[in-house]
């Protein structure tokens, strides 16, 4: 059964050389995936991304999960 509620998690992209801002931006373009720069949230944060998960199918965050490591191995 979908669910009808949002979870968020914060995964590092440290491996990548584009700051937060940057990697999202990038991966929206490339990937069609919308993250929130960890920026947003404080300079400590630069290194991350929020990704929201709940109200997609657990195949649909899988794929997005891979595309944003995709994107964090193209970037090192």
């Amino acid at each position: 059964m979908p669910g009808d509620s949002t979870f968020y998690m914060m995964p590092s992209i440290a491996p990548s050389r584009l700051s937060s801002w940057d990697f999202s931006t990038e991966l929206l373009a490339r990937h069609h995936i919308c993250v929130v720069p960890g920026i947003g949230y404080g300079a400590s944060c630069d290194r991350f991304v929020r990704v929201s998960v709940g109200t997609e199918s657990e195949e649909q965050v899988r794929k997005a999960l891979a595309r944003l490591h995709s994107l964090i191995e193209e970037t090192r």
